[in-house]
């Protein structure tokens, strides 16, 4: 559904889903990183905060933990950068050959 840009059915099937979860903590935060990924591509990186700290609460493993380190700290690196830097793509490099 996130594929075909329909967040919000994403996101309610998410929330079901981690409802069901409940109590097992690595399931718990792969729904939430899940989650953490529809609320970026809506821009809610405020809702997107919450679910990877989430993940960072389940203490599920050392793979899922980092993955959430490294979108936080993605995250706070868009926000220092200034908006003439900001790329909406895959960062792009020239070659001065």
């Amino acid at each position: 559904m996130s594929q075909l840009e329909r967040y919000a059915d994403a996101d309610a099937v998410l929330a079901e889903v981690g409802e069901r979860m409940k109590g097992q903590a690595v399931l718990e935060a792969e729904v939430a990183m899940a989650r953490a990924d529809v609320a970026l591509r809506r821009d809610q990186p405020g809702e997107a905060r919450r679910f990877l700290d989430t993940v960072l609460s389940k203490d599920a493993g050392p793979e899922l933990t980092r993955t959430a380190q490294v979108k936080l700290a993605a995250m706070e690196d868009a926000v220092r950068r200034p908006p003439s830097t900001r790329t909406s793509g895959p960062a792009r490099t020239r070659c001065d050959c």
